[in-house]
């Protein structure tokens, strides 16, 4: 009896194992992913304000120049 109790106990142990194991993998694979988003995010926040300062800057520069022009 305590043979198959000792055997119980040791493949539940090893299931366990297995599920904490793959809990940590997918956990590892969610933040990987959710890294990359928030690189991809911050890429496209960065092109999109560097694009506008470029507009507003060469408005400026029109500017500038029509007032020389007068």
């Amino acid at each position: 009896m305590m043979m198959m109790m000792s055997r119980m106990m040791m493949t539940m142990m090893m299931m366990m194992m297995m599920m904490l194991m793959t809990m940590m993998m997918m956990i590892r694979m969610m933040i990987r992913m959710m890294m990359m988003m928030m690189m991809m995010m911050m890429m496209m926040m960065m092109m999109m304000v560097g694009d506008d300062d470029d507009d507003d800057d060469d408005d400026d520069d029109d500017d500038d120049d029509d007032d020389d022009d007068e």
